[in-house]
């Protein structure tokens, strides 16, 4: 396959059903989970998740895109806890407190507090017409002689020079048999000699 690039925003673009959707899409999407977001990326998000539901067009997160939903809402809480608070952060812990990380890995709390909103965002996405890959609905390596899958991962990395997630995201979305990716990410564009990429 040879891909191109396209404007998912112009109206006479059209794409695949069904089409995997990266987590940057959900993400500026679903402004009441992640707020403060650039308003042009939230519109642009905004623009495609209507059009996939007046189309009726089926979008699919991967599991490796919906992992990365769900840290960012990790991180945006944790974030949030730390902002101004680092000096009472370093007291309560005894630890150094730089940044959200650190309070990570010395609190579980707020992260077990996080349950309800977890799967009220994981609830929220199927009105969009977005399904959840399950971890069973991918198949073996897409790799013809099938090398293990942690070859696999090096090999879509350096051959694209995308980094571990988004490299991970291709190789699902081949298991899971879709030619086409929609993200914001510029990066993604480099996978484009196996995937037709909506930007």
């Amino acid at each position: 396959m040879n891909g191109s690039v396209f404007d998912h925003s112009q109206p006479n673009v059209m794409w695949p059903d069904p089409i995997v959707v990266d987590s940057n899409m959900v993400v500026a999407n679903f402004q009441h989970f992640y707020p403060g977001q650039d308003h042009r990326r939230v519109e642009r998000a905004r623009a495609f998740f209507q059009r996939l539901l007046h189309d009726g067009q089926q979008g699919v997160l991967t599991p490796t895109a919906f992992s990365a939903v769900v840290h960012v809402a990790v991180r945006k809480t944790y974030e949030q806890l730390v902002r101004g608070h680092r000096a009472e952060l370093r007291r309560r812990y005894d630890a150094q407190v730089d940044g959200w990380r650190d309070v990570y890995k010395q609190d579980p709390v707020p992260l077990q507090q996080l349950a309800h909103d977890l799967n009220e965002l994981r609830e929220s996405l199927v009105p969009y017409n977005l399904a959840i890959a399950d971890l069973n609905d991918l198949g073996g390596s897409v790799i013809p002689d099938s090398r293990h899958s942690s070859e696999e991962l090096i090999e879509r990395m350096t051959r694209y020079g995308l980094d571990s997630s988004d490299a991970m995201i291709t190789i699902e979305a081949s298991r899971l048999g879709i030619g086409a990716i929609v993200s914001m990410d510029r990066d993604m564009r480099r996978a484009v000699p196996d995937f037709d990429i909506y930007t």
